[in-house]
């Protein structure tokens, strides 16, 4: 039993220790100062942030294939110099305003249970968008999710594709769709 908890323990550091080596260190610290968890999915690798007008991000992955980039943000509550525990939806439409070259989207809602079990979150929510825009740029949709922790951070991960059976394999693969959460 001694060697099982050792095994478990040193495969958690190794872990930590690959997952820091890797990640840029401003993501990483990010990701620490905001109670996160974060792992690359296999089949993806890092890819380069491009800077744009649209919308700031700081970390991005795309599929070894190529159908489909994925961007992170994430915005620290304690930055924002208010109460900002309510931004994060208006936050997310004007991300899809921006990203959709000015089309109006209806965000939804992540149903409450399912945020907390899967995220660690208190609240989330979703939008679908066009991508008419810079920050869309080779990529006909954009899917925005958001997720919120109470006193804590917002975590935006942008979903960027053409073919929308590439976004569904994400959506049915945990590892992908849930490789940011809160701890």
């Amino acid at each position: 039993m001694k060697s099982v908890m050792v095994t478990i323990f040193l495969s958690f550091i190794l872990h930590s220790i690959s997952s820091a080596q890797i990640l840029p260190k401003k993501f990483w610290n990010l990701l620490q100062e905001n109670k996160m968890v974060y792992s690359i999915p296999r089949n993806y690798s890092q890819t380069p942030v491009l800077k744009n007008d649209d919308v700031e991000y700081d970390f991005a992955i795309k599929s070894k294939d190529n159908t489909l980039e994925i961007r992170y943000r994430i915005w620290p509550i304690i930055r924002l110099q208010q109460n900002s525990n309510t931004l994060s939806d208006g936050m997310l439409l004007t991300m899809a305003l921006n990203i959709s070259g000015g089309k109006m989207v209806n965000p939804q809602p992540f149903p409450k249970e399912n945020v907390e079990e899967e995220f660690g979150a208190d609240k989330g929510f979703t939008a679908m968008v066009p991508t008419n825009s810079e920050f869309g740029k080779g990529y006909k949709m954009c899917m925005i999710n958001v997720i919120h922790k109470e006193n804590v951070a917002d975590a935006y991960t942008f979903y960027l594709f053409d073919d929308p059976q590439s976004l569904m394999q994400v959506l049915g693969n945990s590892e992908v769709f849930h490789a940011l959460k809160f701890k």
